[in-house]
């Protein structure tokens, strides 16, 4: 067991003198801030109106905070993991916290769990979004994890995308729902955000093209609608960035105008048609300056919380006086304002947190290149002057709580904060108000130096976290960090369901051939089941739709499909063929005379097993990329018993990658036309046996 000592923090609090023993590590030790944050005399601030004085904040009880190193992340790769503010990348959980963190073997978005023992974050492997560009918002709503996640450009590789997890709680893991992820835009957005509404609804604000947009589901939070762009308010503006929340029966959008200095909010009764809205909005001075910064939260009396960061620090006659941190209220149609910080503070990326049995708020930003908070009554939003209290260090070492520290008191440089990971910035947390450990995690990034840090605010008669466990140590026994050996993770599961009847292209798929949106269509097989249906091109060739991957240099790759070919085949339907670098790697195939094809190396191998057209089989491809070898077992579906079981087998060309799945309809050159369906396609990746 590592060697600890006892950390004597002296402490000033409501006039008494308070120590506290705080057990850390000789190595790697976590901070502990302890204390009330300081109060200073109300001359020393400036207030928002000349001649009155500002409001001196009464003492609250005493917050505990422990920071911590995190797991590190090429930052060549990935440019923003935790950014922006109005985003939550956190949530809790079965007794857990939980985040969306970039793998640090993997460069993906993946689910990780934060182990309370070692305050390590421990990758489960489960795969949420393979794209490092991406911006990500995170919503537990008790039934299952939501997740919307976009790039911001005007193209296919940044559309925004919804993929929806349940939660399996013997195994502690998240596990993709079938028919996700889905794509709900085609291109980038700015930012999007999720809520979950009182009637069971998931509701999705984002901001594209200057608009902002709306998408929700059905009452079992499943099934999303086509997204439709709000109504105009009374004095509409391009919209800037929106956020979305809801409570007491109530959805609510929040939004900032571009080149104005306006706040909006548009409020949306449960059952009420979409296009019913009611319209509120205020002026902040400063918005209009630069891009917007947001956080947004509910109160238990469902007053709307906007914390907002304001670009009065860009303006040619910059006062460091003015408000750089403002906190809007707006209770039913009445909006207050309250100032949480000046532009001489520097706060950037504000993150609102809510303790509404304390009934206090705090903000979480970046400041001195770390990570600072303040703390307010709900009643009152009155706040102490200055950058806060240190929650995340900076890279050199920076001086604890001496603000509330006894003048006479002997100081020991264990109190002090050690230096965590340079210049930590842009933080993030869960949504909605304190949960029910009674702490808040708070996630930041060093995107300088591709590391995470992450802190614990304990609130007030709760346990702080485990302080001497050493947080860069080996993990505890027991505890593995992501996919064990022969675990898969999926990267998306469809069963084509959700789609209309019809021509039109699939999110997701795409073809090379010309029209695709008759080439590839969707048709349905029975009641209300759907398929994928390919058909030839002007040519008479088969037409080929593809769906990209995560793309994977190691581990496995298998893809599940179920396939049906109708029609007299002259030539190979390719039920499912695995690229990389744009180069056909396998190749499994219903072909004609009737019989199932494969290749071994770049050796087509006709097999001796029939199969019949009109008939379902169900399809498993198994790609070995770190082998360079594949397995493939094919049966009827419904049956246990594979008529084709091969493995083993070299690959028709190397793959240093797997970034592309594909079928392909039959060439139709008989007098009877061919096509190919393909129905519940699931693709899945994970480490090697």
């Amino acid at each position: 067991m590592r060697a600890t000592r006892l950390v004597l923090v002296v402490l000033l609090t409501a006039g008494a003198v308070v120590a506290l023993a705080i057990a850390a590590p000789w190595n790697e030790r976590p901070t502990a801030t302890v204390g009330p944050e300081p109060s200073r005399s109300a001359s020393a601030e400036p207030s928002e109106s000349s001649g009155t004085p500002t409001p001196v904040p009464s003492q609250r009880p005493v917050v505990q905070t422990a920071s911590f190193v995190g797991p590190g992340f090429d930052p060549n790769l990935v440019s923003d993991p935790t950014e922006p503010s109005n985003q939550a990348r956190l949530w809790y959980n079965d007794g857990s916290w939980w985040g969306l963190l970039v793998s640090s073997t993997s460069g993906r978005f993946t689910i990780h769990e934060l182990n309370w023992e070692s305050q390590r974050w421990v990758d489960t492997g489960v795969l949420v979004d393979d794209r490092p560009f991406a911006r990500l918002d995170a919503l537990w709503d008790g039934r299952a994890l939501t997740v919307a996640s976009s790039g911001i450009r005007n193209s296919a590789s940044h559309a925004l995308q919804v993929a929806r997890f349940g939660y399996d709680a013997e195994a502690r893991r998240y596990r993709l729902q079938p028919d996700f992820p889905q794509h709900i835009a085609s291109v980038g957005v700015l930012a999007p955000t999720l809520t979950a509404a009182d009637d069971g609804r998931v509701w999705l604000a984002y901001v594209r093209d200057r608009a902002t947009w709306v998408a929700h589901t059905d009452a079992d939070g499943v099934v999303w609608g086509q997204p439709f762009e709000l109504p105009d308010p009374p004095d509409p503006d391009e919209a800037e960035l929106a956020t979305i929340v809801a409570a007491d029966g109530e959805t609510a959008v929040v939004w900032t105008g571009l080149n104005t200095d306006t706040l909006h909010v548009a409020r949306h009764r449960d059952g009420q048609p979409d296009d019913a809205w009611t319209f509120t909005d205020t002026t902040i001075e400063g918005l209009r300056y630069g891009d917007d910064e947001m956080s947004v939260a509910v109160a238990e009396d469902a007053s709307i919380l906007v914390l907002l960061r304001t670009s009065l620090d860009q303006v040619e006659s910059r006062n460091n006086d003015a408000a750089q941190l403002v906190l809007a209220r707006l209770d039913g149609t009445n909006w207050t304002q309250a100032v949480v910080s000046r532009v001489r503070d520097g706060h950037a990326g504000p993150v609102l947190l809510v303790d509404d049995r304390a009934g206090d708020v705090y903000v979480v930003a970046e400041a001195e290149n770390a990570i600072q908070f303040k703390r307010a009554a709900i009643d009152q939003l009155v706040f102490d002057p200055g950058v806060g209290t240190l929650l995340i260090p900076p890279s050199e070492p920076a001086p604890g709580p001496s603000a509330t520290a006894d003048p006479s008191a002997s100081a020991d440089p264990s109190a002090s904060a050690e230096p965590i990971v340079p210049a930590m910035g842009a933080p993030t947390s869960s949504k909605g108000s304190l949960l029910p450990d009674g702490q808040f995690v708070v996630l930041a990034a060093d995107i300088a130096g591709g590391r995470y840090g992450h802190a614990v605010i304990t609130i007030p008669g709760t346990e702080p976290p485990p302080a001497a466990q050493g947080h860069l140590g080996p993990l505890p026994e027991g505890v593995q960090e992501g996919l064990a050996p022969g675990q898969r993770t999926f990267v998306f599961r469809t069963s084509f369901n959700r789609y209309p009847d019809g021509p039109g292209s699939v999110a997701g798929w795409s073809t090379r051939d010309e029209p695709a949106d008759q080439l590839v269509t969707i048709v349905q097989v029975t009641d209300g089941d759907r398929a994928l249906r390919l058909t030839t091109d002007a040519l008479r060739d088969g037409t080929r739709a593809c769906r990209p991957i995560a793309p994977t240099t190691s581990g496995l790759v298998v893809v599940e499909a179920t396939v049906q070919v109708r029609g007299v085949l002259e030539s190979d339907a390719v039920v499912t063929a695995l690229r990389g670098d744009g180069t056909e790697v396998a190749s499994m195939r219903l072909g004609e005379p009737g019989t199932i094809r494969y290749f071994v190396g770049d050796e087509r191998i006709t097999s001796e097993v029939p199969f019949r057209t009109g008939a379902w089989y169900r399809s498993v491809v198994t790609l070995d990329v770190s082998s360079q070898s594949y397995g493939w077992q094919i049966a009827p579906l419904g049956s246990d018993t594979p008529i084709l079981s091969v493995t083993d087998l070299p690959l028709r060309a190397p793959a240093p990658v797997v970034d592309e799945v594909c079928v392909q309809a039959p060439d139709d050159l008989a007098a009877s036309p061919t096509v190919l369906l393909v129905d519940d396609v699931a693709v899945s990746i994970g480490p090697g046996e």
